[in-house]
């Protein structure tokens, strides 16, 4: 609180949503600031229980009872947010417009809310991932095929061994959740695309493998999820990321993604 209460420098806060299995609602908040010997200090502030679902009265009272006691009014920089937060629109533009019309914002709140990065790259990553959710259903189902079935992951490595493919990766399902074991799923399956195909033509119980064009699409969708896998990797290896790793991370994603969708005008 003494630190708080002394400090010149603005505050970025952290908000986090969670449910639990009971349904149970709680909103947590960190700070992370910068003190004067240039040290980046993160302290957890909040941690409460709210009404489920989250609604705008829940946050407005843990900012108005976290801005109250630990005296921030005048120094927020921004808020970030997590995915689940996205259902209170309203309420950060009224927070931010209140703060705005007293001067307590810089640059009149444009940067006061923004969002996770890693939870950007998750959107970016459905995105792809629903491009071609069809196709990831057959190789899902190719993989609980060969893994369920007595005998049959032992035919597909055989059948693997006779094509003399170079696997070095092992089939694995994913968690649907969870788009970087899709990304793990596709790149193995796609080792294994010439042994799924003639497990086709000898088994009577296997009918979903893909067509030449499926693979085809994989192999893109991998692409770009290998894209937003990495920049995650980057910003994970690092202690404490500054703004502009992430600004480098996602204006490479952006050159990346502008330079395809040039080459698909042209194509």
């Amino acid at each position: 609180m003494h630190v708080f209460g002394t400090l010149p420098e603005r505050i970025s806060l952290t908000i986090c949503l969670w449910t639990t299995s009971q349904t149970l609602g709680y909103v947590y908040l960190n700070g992370q600031f910068i003190d004067r010997d240039w040290k980046l200090h993160k302290r957890m502030l909040n941690f409460m229980m709210v009404s489920s679902p989250h609604s705008e009265n829940a946050l407005s009272e843990v900012f108005g009872i976290s801005l109250s006691e630990w005296n921030m009014k005048a120094k927020l920089f921004t808020i970030t947010l997590d995915n689940n937060c996205s259902s209170h629109d309203i309420y950060k533009a009224n927070l931010r417009d209140h703060l705005s019309n007293k001067n307590m914002l810089m640059l009149k709140g444009q940067l006061f809310v923004v969002r996770c990065y890693a939870n950007i790259l998750n959107v970016v990553a459905q995105d792809v991932i629903a491009s071609i959710h069809g196709i990831i259903y057959n190789i899902r189902e190719s993989v609980k095929f060969v893994k369920a079935s007595p005998g049959h992951e032992d035919k597909s490595s055989e059948i693997a061994f006779q094509l003399e493919i170079p696997s070095t990766k092992n089939l694995t399902l994913d968690v649907a959740m969870q788009w970087d074991t899709t990304h793990h799923m596709l790149v193995a399956a796609l080792e294994y695309k010439q042994a799924f195909t003639v497990l086709e033509t000898c088994d009577d119980h296997y009918n979903e493998a893909p067509s030449t064009e499926d693979w085809r699409k994989v192999e893109v969708a991998c692409t770009y999820l290998k894209l937003l896998y990495d920049s995650t990797n980057v910003i994970m290896a690092t202690a404490d990321p500054a703004a502009n790793m992430f600004f480098q991370e996602a204006w490479r994603i952006q050159l990346e993604l502008t330079h395809a969708i040039l080459v698909r005008m042209f194509w």
